[in-house]
């Protein structure tokens, strides 16, 4: 299959028209949904360890902060429930018709932000943790803005709601996505919010202004590398665009990776994009059935592909990725909901193609570069200590 080419094989399957999936932080267990029931799965043994069920359909399930704690939406109402519990606590009621396409929550012990959008609307509660166990919940629901996004801030000195006034243009009908550039118990809270048709802008939470704006047109997914210095997207062109979030004004992307496998306008075909191994590589479906990686220059170096002889007329919708520190190699694992009939599935990559990471020369320029350094430094040094030999070898021959 080539080099750096790696075949999915699946490992387990939770059966049935599965909806979401959901990583832990830590990676160690996988949460999916299949119309009110939420599996826990351990990533280690494959095995399930728990399940719950709750009163209507759910939507949308995250993990919150820790590895223990599942939040989501039941029939419009968000919920928050224990992984060892067998039933989840919810409040609110007519939260927003048709479920969310975006949740985006922070968290620390005992407040909750969230700003979720569907339909063309955006919404935020405000949540308030009660009792050790983080299982019981209230909260306040706000009313629908379709010119803005309402936004509530919670910290020591100030608990207040605030709308993120957005140009007329600008509509949530055309919103793509949401997500914390800072968390706002943390930092400033910096939010970022992916326009289809006007690209990304950035909104300060403190001052309460668009600090800046990435003009690109025909956003579809967008992700921001883990330590906050790049963003990364692709568009309705299929194309790939890495930016820099540092600048004030970042309109001028790094590069420009196109993706010679399909336009988004093919339904068929995933948009999905996200950093991988640690920010350094951009990983995105191709095809339907293959997940391609790329540096931050541009360059093609990695692709994984499903077992056609296994999983035959499958395609994936989602993934997730990270890196197995224990062995040597780079791992995978995908999820992806779309695959047989709808199913969760989880992927370890098996190696078709050995290759080596020692040198690790298409990830890190950061690497190269000290690579580099410590040759001019060990060639300087060389220089210098045979100039010092000579001059000695000059001086004694001197003196005698």
């Amino acid at each position: 299959m080539g080099r750096g080419v790696y075949r999915l094989e699946r490992e387990f399957v939770h059966d049935g028209d599965c909806s979401v999936a959901a990583f832990s932080p830590d990676y160690l267990h996988l949460a999916t949904v299949i119309r009110n029931k939420v599996a826990i799965w351990s990533l280690r043994s494959g095995s399930q360890l728990h399940e719950f069920v709750a009163a209507e359909t759910i939507t949308v399930v995250q993990w919150r902060g820790v590895s223990n704690v599942l939040s989501g939406t039941e029939g419009g109402c968000f919920f928050s429930s224990h992984m060892l519990s067998t039933s989840v606590r919810s409040w609110g009621a007519s939260v927003l018709s048709g479920g969310f396409m975006h949740l985006v929550s922070s968290t620390d012990r005992h407040n909750t932000t969230i700003v979720g959008a569907s339909q063309g609307e955006v919404k935020l509660w405000r949540v308030k943790i009660l009792g050790a166990n983080d299982e019981t919940l209230r909260g306040e629901s706000h009313q629908c803005h379709t010119l803005g996004v309402v936004l509530i801030v919670l910290s020591e000195k100030w608990t207040h709601e605030h709308t993120l006034n957005c140009p007329p243009r600008l509509t949530p009908r055309t919103l793509v996505g949401l997500t914390w550039l800072r968390q706002p118990l943390r930092d400033r809270g910096l939010l970022l919010c992916g326009f289809q048709t006007e690209g990304i802008s950035c909104w300060d939470q403190q001052t309460r202004t668009w600090t800046w704006s990435i003009q690109h047109a025909g956003v579809v997914s967008f992700d921001v590398h883990a330590k906050n210095e790049l963003l990364c997207l692709r568009d309705t062109s299929g194309n790939l665009a890495v930016y820099k979030t540092q600048d004030r004004t970042p309109n001028t992307p790094s590069v420009i990776i196109p993706i010679n496998h399909g336009t988004v306008e093919d339904r068929s075909v995933s948009s999905v994009v996200r950093f991988a191994h640690a920010g350094q590589a951009i990983a995105t479906i191709c095809q339907g059935d293959t997940i391609q990686l790329y540096t931050l220059s541009g360059k093609q170096f990695q692709r994984f592909g499903l077992n056609r002889e296994k999983i035959p007329g499958a395609s994936i919708a989602h993934f997730d990725m990270y890196s197995d520190g224990s062995t040597g190699m780079f791992s995978a694992v995908l999820c992806g909901g779309g695959i047989t009939g709808n199913a969760a599935v989880l992927f370890r990559a098996v190696d078709i193609d050995p290759v080596t990471w020692r040198n690790k020369r298409v990830f890190s320029k950061v690497a190269r570069a000290d690579t580099i350094c410590w040759i001019i430094f060990l060639l300087l040094t060389t220089v210098i200590s045979c100039c010092l030999l000579m001059v000695n070898g000059i001086t004694i021959a001197w003196q005698s």
